[in-house]
């Protein structure tokens, strides 16, 4: 790819890069940071959005270049949600209460924290609890992993096996 293509394309976005002509299937994620007219050095990050050093790529070596898919949205949430996690959020854990399911759901409700519930029989449910009925059901305000609005769910407490909360996967639909 010539530099100005890299250039006026790319600058400080989020991009895909394939540059492994013997192993098509693998790509380094990351931001270009530096270009010269031979090479370009990016700013990769792991698959959980965390920065993970730099990468210089000879040019003449990468063979696809991809930006704004489904995979690199998702993960520029991860990246962005990295730094709005807010200590708001956080549960402070103290001798005198009983950490059960409800003081659970009903903190994330509170603390309007995405969640992931699994339940017993195998499916998840992500998004916000948005209602306790009868302490019986949990309402939930429904995401996909893309973070795209996925309908209102309702489960039964009992149904419940785990609920994941304030986690980047959890964090990746603000």
């Amino acid at each position: 790819m010539e530099k100005q293509i890299l250039d006026s394309l790319f600058n400080d976005s989020l991009i895909a890069i394939y540059a492994d002509k013997d192993d098509t299937e693998t790509f380094y994620v990351g931001k270009i940071k530096h270009l010269n007219e031979d090479s370009f050095i990016l700013q990769s990050y792991t698959s959980n959005g965390l920065k993970d050093g730099y990468i210089l790529i000879r040019n003449i070596d990468v063979f696809e270049i991809r930006k704004d898919n489904l995979y690199l949205n998702k993960l520029k949430r991860l990246i962005t949600n990295h730094y709005r996690f807010n200590e708001n959020n956080s549960l402070n854990f103290e001798d005198n209460i009983e950490y059960d399911i409800c003081y659970i759901v009903n903190e994330c409700r509170n603390k309007k924290m995405f969640v992931c519930i699994k339940s017993i029989y195998g499916y998840k449910l992500r998004g916000k609890i948005i209602d306790i009925i009868n302490n019986e059901y949990i309402y939930i305000d429904c995401y996909t992993e893309d973070g795209i609005k996925d309908g209102m769910s309702l489960i039964k407490y009992e149904d419940i096996q785990s609920i994941s909360f304030n986690g980047i996967y959890e964090n990746i639909i603000l």
